[in-house]
């Protein structure tokens, strides 16, 4: 990866390989920086262009856009593949948990009836007024 300052504008270009980052990784992580950078992103055969302007009013200190911004491609490239390797497993985990909450092994109308039944002498322990009990 190379970057290159460009006096035309207060800001700093990115040239970030196209064999090494996916279009869905520069996007991601140009969006991480839509609140304190302006980004404008073009291409050419080889790299993404990526061009990070500080917005008026926005302090980066010792911050440098351009070194944070290749630790967020480099963040996005791992979260996609992690993504993509453990996609049908967390499909099948999904499918999984969804499948079984969906079935019912008891008649409804039973399993209501039952708690029902498990719930009243603890209603009637309730509703006993203190004093017919204790005096």
């Amino acid at each position: 990866m190379k970057s290159m300052a460009n006096s035309l504008f207060n800001g700093e270009i990115l040239y970030a390989l196209k064999e090494v980052y996916p279009a869905e990784c520069v996007l991601k992580a140009a969006y991480t920086f839509l609140d304190e950078a302006y980004v404008h992103i073009d291409e050419d055969n080889q790299h993404w262009i990526v061009e990070l302007e500080a917005k008026p009013g926005y302090s980066l200190g010792e911050k440098c856009l351009r070194k944070d911004f290749e630790n967020e491609l480099v963040a996005q490239s791992v979260r996609l593949s992690v993504f993509r390797r453990t996609h049908s497993l967390r499909k099948i985990l999904l499918a999984r948990a969804m499948s079984s909450s969906l079935i019912d092994e008891q008649d409804p109308l039973e399993r209501i009836i039952k708690e029902n039944n498990d719930m009243e002498p603890e209603i009637e322990n309730i509703i006993k007024d203190w004093y017919d009990v204790h005096e």
